[in-house]
């Protein structure tokens, strides 16, 4: 049974349709406001980070923020970094992402990106770079800080953990990734600290110390 052709005046319109939407993307294209691949604009996030030429080592789709946002950890030798890419109408775009500088020695690197949108949860992603062949556990504090007469009194709110089989392998580098959704408002006056710990297999502390490269996007 032959199939049945469109009438040329659909086919045209259908085609001109086409076109358009592929002139509006490449207008996007030109001036940054979107790109025809996803690829295209992790590209962009590199340059804009100052990480240079990255490669994947695990994506993940995390539909809270937009329906098609997919989160990339990517590294080289001198750098960690967290980006993202979602599709709207404009092409695919991404917000800001966090870099993390592991050009000098150092047992286990780490960092923190929170990012939010208006009505929707909070995302708080923890990253890192593990240097130290002998960390068996990676662990996040998120702690509270208050102060009583001057005096620094913390307070652990949760812990996320990674274990070594949690552990992220590329080109012979290891990497931790964990991620936590606060779905409720934070206090503008409450201080939280996340703060790092690193532990040996025999449960001897290797790292510890306040994640202090932490970005926000929203």
């Amino acid at each position: 049974m032959k199939r049945k052709k469109l009438p040329t005046r659909r086919r045209r319109a259908l085609r001109r349709v086409g076109w358009a939407l592929l002139l509006l993307l490449a207008v996007n294209h030109f001036f940054q406001v979107g790109y025809l691949l996803p690829g295209q604009a992790v590209r962009d996030e590199e340059e804009r980070e100052g990480t240079g030429r990255t490669w994947t080592v695990e994506s993940r789709w995390v539909p809270v923020l937009h329906p098609t946002q997919r989160f990339y950890l990517r590294e080289n030798e001198n750098a960690v970094l967290l980006g993202n890419t979602y599709f709207s109408p404009f092409g695919w775009q991404t917000t800001m992402g966090c870099a993390l500088d592991c050009s000098e020695p150092a047992p286990v690197y780490a960092a923190c990106h929170s990012m939010s949108r208006d009505g929707k949860p909070t995302l708080l992603f923890y990253f890192g770079r593990i240097d130290d062949p002998a960390i068996e556990t990676v662990v996040v504090s998120v702690e509270e800080i208050t102060y009583d007469q001057g005096q620094e009194i913390r307070k652990e709110l949760r812990r996320l953990t990674a274990e070594r089989s949690d552990f992220l392998i590329r080109d012979g580098r290891t990497f931790f990734w964990l991620m936590e959704t606060r779905d409720w408002e934070k206090d503008p006056e409450q201080i939280i600290r996340p703060v790092l710990i690193a532990y040996e297999a025999n449960g001897t502390v290797a790292a510890e110390f306040d994640i202090r490269r932490m970005q926000f996007s929203s």
